[in-house]
C-alpha cells in the first residue's frame, strides 16, 4: 500500500514529455506558484507549462553547461553549479523535482536520489528519466569507450560541440539503481508507487526493434543481440577510420583493439543462436525477469572483461 502522498514518474527517452506535462498539469496545477527544481539542468527544458506560473531553478555541475543554459534560453529564475550528491538543498521545499538523463552519469546515483526526494514537499511530483542499465543499450554504453560516444555525437547524429565545454555526452557510470528493475526497489523502499513507467533502450548502438527484453524468446533474444553486435562492430570500425584519418592514432588503435576483441565471441553467439534450430521447445521458451537480453550478452561482457584484463 502506497503511504507517501510523493510519488515518482519514471519515463523513457523522448517519448513522454507531453504526457508528463498532462501529469503535472494534474497533480499540481492552480492558481499558486509552482516551485520546480531541474536537478542536471544542462542546457535544455522541453517541458511546455505555458499558462502555469511557476519558479524554475537549475542545479547543475557542469558550470559551462549552466552559462549557456542562463546566456541562451534564459528561463532559469534560479540557478546554482554544484555536486547533486552534496550541494544544500532545502528539505521539503520543491513541488516538482525533475532529473533527465542525469543519474547515469553520477557515481552514487541512490544518495542523489535521496537527496531529491528530501527536497520535495509532501504532496509533490518527483519526475525521473533514466535509461535502462539492463537493457542493450545500458550495456553497451557501459562497455564502449567514453571517446565513442563523444564521435557518435559528433559525426552520427551531426552535433559538432560535443565533448566540448557546457556540451554532452559525458562518462556514464550506471549505479545498480539505475534500470527499472532498480528505481521500482528504490521507490518501493520508501513506500512510493512508481505512478508511470516506460523505459526504453535509448538509440545508441541499438539495431533492433523497441522490444521489451522480458517479451523475448530465447530465440529472439540472441538474434536481437547479435544486431547490436553487428551494429556496435560497424560503430566501431566506422570511428576508428574517421580517428585515423584526422590522425587520432591512439584512438584508431583503441578501436582497432575493441573490433578485435568482440569479433570472436560475436562469432560465437552467431553459431549458437543458429545451434537453437536444434532444440526448438528451448528456442521458443521466453526470457525469464531475470535472465533479460543483458544475460545473453554475457559472452560480449566476457570479452570485454578478458580485454581489462589484459588476457
Amino acid at each position: 500500500m502506497k503511504t507517501s502522498h510523493r510519488d515518482v514518474v519514471v519515463a523513457a527517452p523522448n517519448e513522454l514529455d507531453a504526457m508528463l506535462t498532462d501529469i503535472v498539469r494534474h497533480r499540481l496545477g492552480g492558481p499558486d506558484c509552482l516551485r520546480i527544481l531541474d536537478a542536471g539542468c544542462g542546457r535544455m527544458w522541453t517541458w511546455d507549462l505555458q499558462g502555469m506560473p511557476f519558479h524554475l531553478t537549475g542545479l547543475d555541475s557542469d558550470a559551462d553547461a549552466l552559462r549557456l543554459r542562463v546566456e541562451q534560453r534564459g528561463d532559469l529564475d534560479e540557478w546554482l553549479a554544484g555536486d547533486l550528491r552534496t550541494v544544500p538543498l532545502p528539505p521539503g521545499h520543491f513541488d516538482l523535482v525533475y532529473s533527465a538523463y542525469v543519474l547515469e552519469h553520477v557515481d552514487g546515483a541512490e544518495l542523489v536520489l535521496d537527496r531529491m526526494f528530501d527536497t520535495l514537499r509532501p504532496d509533490g511530483l518527483m519526475v525521473i528519466k533514466i535509461p535502462d542499465g539492463d537493457s542493450v543499450y545500458g550495456f553497451l554504453t557501459r562497455i564502449t569507450p567514453h571517446q565513442v560516444h563523444v564521435l557518435y555525437k559528433r559525426w552520427i547524429r551531426r552535433k559538432p560541440l560535443a565533448g566540448t565545454p557546457g556540451h554532452g555526452p559525458y562518462p556514464v557510470v550506471y549505479d545498480n539503481v539505475i534500470s527499472l528493475d532498480g528505481i521500482t526497489a528504490w521507490a518501493s523502499a520508501r513506500d512510493l508507487e512508481i505512478g508511470a513507467a516506460a523505459l526504453g533502450a535509448g538509440r545508441v548502438a541499438r539495431a533492433r526493434p523497441p522490444v521489451p527484453d522480458a517479451a523475448l524468446e530465447y530465440n529472439q533474444a540472441l538474434r536481437f543481440a547479435l544486431l547490436d553486435a553487428e551494429h556496435l562492430l560497424i560503430l566501431i570500425s566506422y570511428v576508428g577510420a574517421l580517428s585515423a584519418h584526422e590522425g587520432d592514432t591512439e584512438l584508431a588503435e583503441a578501436c582497432a583493439e575493441w573490433k578485435s576483441s568482440l569479433q570472436k565471441p560475436a562469432r560465437a553467439a552467431r553459431r549458437a543462436a543458429i545451434g537453437l534450430g536444434k532444440t526448438p521447445d528451448l528456442a521458443v521458451e521466453p526470457l525469464s525477469k531475470g535472465q533479460k537480453i543483458g544475460y545473453l550478452l554475457g559472452w560480449l561482457g566476457e570479452a570485454t572483461d578478458r580485454r581489462r584484463a589484459g588476457r
